[in-house]
């Protein structure tokens, strides 16, 4: 005996046009089978904190930093408490105390007497011992170009010109050259056929 089919309900304007699928994931929710793993529940892990102050105490690190041993706090001492014996020493500075102990040459003279002279050779550079006494050669101009860069390219240009638009290519590569001429074409020369047949 079959049914008669349902006509489905016409639908609102103001309908909720996820009704029918809403109750269709609720009515497959309510049939489906329910497993052993299905009923396991795992705890969460909670994620671990990111907050620095949560890791670290800051008033323990005060008191580690603000906490001195046995050494006490440096401080300026009284002038009581200074030793007569070092402040003496202290006192006593001798002339130019501040300079390098280093030797130094003395030479006793009259500033009133003219100073010595001394006449000692020269042994370095042009006057040196063993030193070439002649003049360096007399400066020689280089002999510069006498062709032109105007005149090269004019003269590169005529022959381009002869080469490529006035050579007549056909007197020696040519498809009846070919045809009539035994051997390679490259050993063919047209002005010798010619002076051999007696042209001018």
């Amino acid at each position: 005996m079959s049914e008669a089919p349902t006509e489905p309900a016409p639908q609102d304007d103001g309908a909720d046009p996820f009704a029918g699928l809403l109750s269709f994931v609720a009515s497959y929710d309510s049939r489906r089978a329910v497993t052993f793993a299905d009923r396991i529940t795992m705890t969460p892990i909670e994620p671990l904190g990111v907050n620095v102050e949560q890791a670290l105490d800051f008033d323990a690190l005060e008191a580690i930093a603000s906490w001195q041993g046995l050494f006490k706090a440096p401080r300026d001492k009284r002038p009581s408490e200074l030793d007569p014996d070092v402040e003496a020493q202290m006192k006593a500075c001798m002339p130019q105390f501040h300079l390098r102990n280093i030797g130094r040459a003395e030479r006793h003279a009259d500033p009133n007497d003219d100073l010595e002279m001394s006449r000692d050779q020269v042994e370095y550079g042009l006057r040196a011992p063993g030193a070439l006494t002649s003049l360096p050669p007399r400066y020689k101009a280089p002999v510069l170009i006498e062709q032109t860069n105007l005149e090269a390219v004019r003269a590169y240009r005529a022959r381009m010109r002869w080469l490529i638009r006035e050579t007549p290519w056909s007197r020696y590569f040519c498809q009846e050259l070919k045809e009539s001429i035994r051997g390679p074409l490259w050993r063919y020369d047209p002005d010798a056929d010619d002076a051999s047949r007696g042209a001018p």
